[in-house]
């Protein structure tokens, strides 16, 4: 909360957004691209600091020099041009319906890149903090003081987390919770694995007759927030605390998610992902996830991404020459 109402935060995690996407930013002048454009609001040296100003050149690169000797009383940011997001969201005016579309693919890009690719999200990514001018297909983000990122060493198990919420592995999602359990913090043992992997596959489950994993281009009434509120709404008689930075995590993605769904109710998240995995995640190819340990339900719900999205994965990673 403290983060909320002390400026010199969301100065920086502007700025860090700034820089992370700084190709994304230059290509907003380019009216051929295809993708939509991306941006985040600067704030203005004059009404900071001098010593503010004196590094503000060096501002996109996030220097944390400048933030701990500035006191911002007063945050001045640019102008964002268009309407809030949030006048359109969970609509379903056919006159909005392509821009809804539109902008729900823009937001998935700006998430799935801050998650895999930068490792610094925004936490509070609702309708009412994006900004959306159709003019420019621009779509601007703002109020950024809540932001995380997590320790490298915890980076590639969450990116576990993720795959195995998505593919609906029981086995590898409860090995999962069980090396985020906070024991140091919540002052709680470990829990017990077998029990904790009984207990997440009995939920999953449950969520398996609705429709659960999701499968690309196959309408289904979950969605990947509902399934893991659910999860750790169970395991949490089992004295299971997740760290405190994947807790946050976790929220930003669910925040995320809503956001898309309500803008598509349609949006194919779980076929759209992989090409993410294997540009920003390191999956060079189709082999690599399926040697990961996961088991024959998994390597069949894979099987049918891989042939459902017109071969995304083998069609990405070419064009990378390889993982990126």
């Amino acid at each position: 909360m403290m983060r909320q109402i002390d400026f010199r935060f969301e100065a920086y995690n502007l700025a860090r957004f700034s820089q992370n996407f700084r190709k994304e930013i230059r290509m907003n002048s380019n009216n051929k691209d295809t993708n939509i454009k991306v941006d985040f609001p600067r704030v203005s040296p004059r009404f900071l600091s001098e010593s503010v100003r004196s590094v503000q050149e060096y501002y996109s690169l996030c220097i944390t020099s400048y933030l701990n000797h500035t006191r911002i009383q007063v945050l001045v940011e640019t102008w964002a041009k268009g309407k809030c997001v949030s006048h359109i969201y969970n609509t379903t005016n056919k006159e909005t319906e392509k821009m809804r579309n539109r902008v729900a693919t823009g937001i998935f890009d700006i998430t799935l890149k801050m998650f895999l690719r930068d490792n610094f999200v925004h936490s509070d990514m609702h309708a009412g903090n994006a900004i959306y001018d159709e003019k420019r297909d621009l779509i601007t983000l703002i109020d950024a003081g809540m932001a995380t990122e997590l320790p490298q060493d915890v980076l590639w198990k969450f990116g576990d987390f993720i795959r195995a919420v998505v593919l609906g592995d029981d086995v590898k999602l409860a090995s999962v919770i069980y090396h985020f359990h906070d024991e140091v913090s919540s002052k709680q043992p470990k829990p017990d694995a077998v029990k904790l992997h009984q207990e997440v596959k009995n939920t999953l489950d449950r969520w398996r007759t609705k429709g659960y994993p999701p499968r690309p281009g196959v309408p289904t009434d979950c969605t990947i927030g509902d399934v893991m509120a659910d999860v750790f709404g169970s395991i949490s008689k089992l004295g299971v605390v997740m760290r405190s930075d994947v807790s946050v995590v976790m929220s930003s993605m669910q925040i995320s998610e809503g956001l898309i769904i309500g803008l598509d109710p349609t949006f194919d998240i779980i076929g759209r992902t992989p090409p993410y995995f294997v540009k920003y995640q390191g999956w060079g190819s189709i082999q690599n996830v399926l040697s990961a340990g996961y088991n024959s339900e998994v390597v069949d719900t894979l099987s049918d991404v891989h042939k459902n999205t017109g071969d995304m994965l083998g069609v990405v990673d070419r064009k990378m020459g390889g993982a990126a």
